[in-house]
């Protein structure tokens, strides 16, 4: 689930929704298809289960709401109804979780261990009721779209993101690879943005 469907041109205001500053975490199983073809049918449904629960577990223990589960893809949202100022920081917890938690499973049938590939961007989003085809939520804006092309962009094994979702204070508790500035879809300039490796001590 890489795409948000959010278009960026939609140009609805606040009256039809609610605009709010949310961290967003895009996340999917590695590997998928290389997993759908190891696995029979029965196994794979079992490991999907397995995944989304974990998945409903750790974005729930870290404050969040998952807002879509489709096919081996998560979206998440950090900050509805009620906005934090560590809302990006309890995202990156979650993914860090996530990643974690995701590597421990053991399903039979397969020769190594599952990975994920997330991403993480904040900002302003509208936050409009969703219904079965959108998910709990339909978020429009820019962000979640950059979240996914994040996630996208994140090798398996790594969560990326970006310098406006770990702030200052993310930088000093979390452990992360280089600053990176990578080309976004509909972007004139590069983005910021850190591989998530681990809480810092």
């Amino acid at each position: 689930m890489h795409e948000s469907r959010v278009e960026a041109g939609d140009r609805a205001g606040p009256r039809h929704g609610q605009l709010s500053q949310l961290s967003v975490l895009f996340a999917d199983l590695s590997g998928s298809t290389r997993l759908g073809a190891q696995l029979d049918v029965e196994r794979y449904a079992e490991l999907l289960c397995r995944w989304r629960q974990l998945a409903r577990e750790q974005v729930r223990a870290h404050g969040g709401q998952v807002v879509r589960l489709q096919g081996d893809g998560l979206l998440a949202i950090f900050g509805h109804p009620e906005p934090r100022t560590d809302d990006g920081l309890r995202a990156a917890k979650a993914a860090l979780a996530l990643h974690e938690a995701l590597r421990s499973l053991e399903v039979p049938g397969l020769d190594e261990p599952l990975s994920l590939h997330s991403g993480l961007h904040s900002g302003p989003v509208l936050l409009r009721d969703g219904d079965l085809e959108l998910g709990r939520f339909e978020l429009v804006g820019d962000v979640p779209n950059v979240a996914a092309r994040l996630c996208e962009l994140a090798p398996a094994g790594q969560s990326l993101a970006s310098e406006a979702a770990l702030g200052d204070e993310g930088l000093d508790r979390f452990r992360t690879g280089l600053r990176r500035l990578l080309q976004i879809r509909g972007h004139e300039q590069p983005l910021a943005a850190f591989e998530l490796q681990g809480l810092a001590g």
